[in-house]
């Protein structure tokens, strides 16, 4: 914890159009930021919820387009520079202009809270972000994940040590999620099924609409709330499976707890691995049984035959089994529901997600910043992901109009994080005196320089040599294999 008072900046890379999960969490963030004595500033796309922005004011915090920060690089960069001690960055891709604004904006603290879904195929990394990764991440203090799914993929993708990802499971707001049942939500006739999600292809609300003509309760009734860009295709789907009165559309709502409170059975068909899965959640909060795919991090919410069902995604005959095994035994249905509340309450509570978070901002705004001994240690105690200048996708090194402005910027950030610059290379004269005079003339305290060479038979040993009789920070560790800088970088 610290008792000084922060400027905290909470950069959100969506529109909080309507009153769901996501804006309650913006909300709640800035108003147990407000409640320790720090100051909430919170970005977003437009347009913005004219409530959501209502309630952010009421809690102390404050509303900016994100697109003022995004559509000017070098500006936004410094104005998030002055104006903030520390920023959390949610719901924005790592490969992005806004995270390398971030990362350059010292002395902001940065802080990632990563709850995207991957897509069904990553893909690979171009010579830009090659180089760029490191160079970010280094300057990121602690990367969190929404699920133990995605912390397991950053670890994995941009392989970050344990010790700087944490899991804080996103929250939903339990007591206003929360409806008993009662006898006027189950007086309809036809039971109901609700589904909420952005109607994309990636959400899977067509298989949905398919197993319903595959349920044997034929009088069951689907409701599908949310918008996008196949709802069209989805409204024709209906119409061709002649399901007009089975099926209906509401768009997008702010009662979805209210319609919760209503069905008897919450589905959730995503096709892709869910970083989390706000509804689900919700409707756990709500008491209802879930049925959902089993991929990526659901199954961290659902437990199979405890508090819903899971089943093999893009499977339309298995969506309509397992609702119909829940609609032909309402009280295991209700006892799924009841136990899924329970897990809701004491896993997904907006108030503890959102206090664990403020909690990650004040620890990385007290711990003191690093420092270069005197004496660096050995290169295996202290290797960072090595910081790159010549692509791993091509033999030949980068051209001098790529590097302008990059190698000092990657320079500038290494002599204020005081972190180790790994140099690798092979066969590399003609680029590295120009690399090692960028890294060197910074008006910053020196941080180690280790320059790795992979048995390169030009002068570019000579010229390491040179700058080493210059600048004791230097070292020179020759590998001798000479394949080539991927080689080099694993030394």
């Amino acid at each position: 914890m610290t008792a000084k008072s922060l400027r905290i900046a909470v950069f959100a890379g969506v529109a909080p159009r309507k009153l769901g999960s996501l804006e309650d969490t913006l909300v709640a963030i800035a108003q147990e930021a407000r409640r320790r004595g720090h100051e909430c500033t919170v970005f977003s796309l437009s347009p913005v919820h004219i409530t959501f922005a209502e309630r952010l004011g009421e809690m102390g915090g404050h509303w900016c387009p994100l697109e003022e920060i995004q559509g000017a690089p070098v500006q936004g960069m410094l104005k998030i520079r002055d104006r903030f001690d520390v920023c959390l960055i949610t719901l924005v891709p790592f490969r992005s202009v806004l995270l390398a604004q971030t990362a350059l904006a010292w002395p902001l603290r940065v802080v990632v809270y990563d709850g995207t879904s991957p897509p069904a195929v990553t893909r690979p990394r171009n010579r830009l972000s090659t180089l760029l990764d490191p160079l970010i991440l280094a300057r990121v203090a602690v990367v969190a994940a929404v699920s133990d799914f995605i912390r397991g993929r950053l670890e994995s993708v941009f392989r970050l040590p344990r010790a700087r990802t944490r899991t804080i499971y996103n929250g939903v707001d339990i007591a206003r999620f929360r409806s008993p049942p009662s006898a006027s939500s189950r007086a309809h006739d036809a039971p109901r099924i609700l589904a909420v999600a952005n109607l994309t292809h990636e959400k899977g609300i067509d298989l949905l609409i398919t197993a319903m003509t595959m349920l044997r309760n034929g009088s069951a009734k689907l409701t599908i709330v949310g918008d996008g860009v196949l709802r069209g295709e989805l409204e024709t789907q209906v119409r061709m499976l002649q399901l007009t009165e089975r099926v209906e559309f509401l768009g997008l709502r702010d009662d979805v707890h209210c319609l919760l409170g209503e069905c008897d059975v919450f589905v959730h068909p995503a096709r892709w691995q869910e970083a989390f899965g706000y509804t689900i959640a919700e409707a756990m909060a709500a008491g209802r049984p879930v049925v959902a795919s089993r991929l990526g991090a659901i199954p961290e919410l659902v437990q199979h035959e405890e508090t819903g069902l899971l089943v093999p995604a893009d499977d339309p005959s298995a969506f309509a089994e397992a609702i119909d095994t829940l609609l032909a035994d309402p009280l295991r249905a209700r006892e799924m529901g009841e136990k899924g509340y329970i897990r809701a309450s004491s896993m997904f509570s907006l108030s503890a997600s959102a206090a664990n978070l403020v909690d990650l901002l004040e620890e990385v705004c007290s711990t003191e910043r690093r420092t270069v001994a005197t004496n660096p240690p050995a290169l295996a105690s202290v290797r960072q992901e090595p910081i790159s200048f010549r692509s791993e996708l091509s033999p030949r090194p980068i051209e001098a109009s790529e590097k302008v402005g990059f190698v000092s910027q990657v320079a500038s950030i290494a002599r204020q994080e005081g972190i180790t610059v790994v140099v690798p290379i092979h066969n590399a004269e003609q680029f590295l005196d120009e690399t090692l005079r960028s890294i060197v003339d910074q008006e910053y305290s020196p941080a180690q320089i280790v320059v790795v060479d992979d048995g390169s038979h030009d002068a570019s040993a000579a010229i390491v040599r040179r700058w080493i009789a210059k600048d004791p920070i230097i070292e020179l560790v020759s590998v001798g294999t000479a394949r080539g800088p991927s080689s080099a970088r694993n030394i």
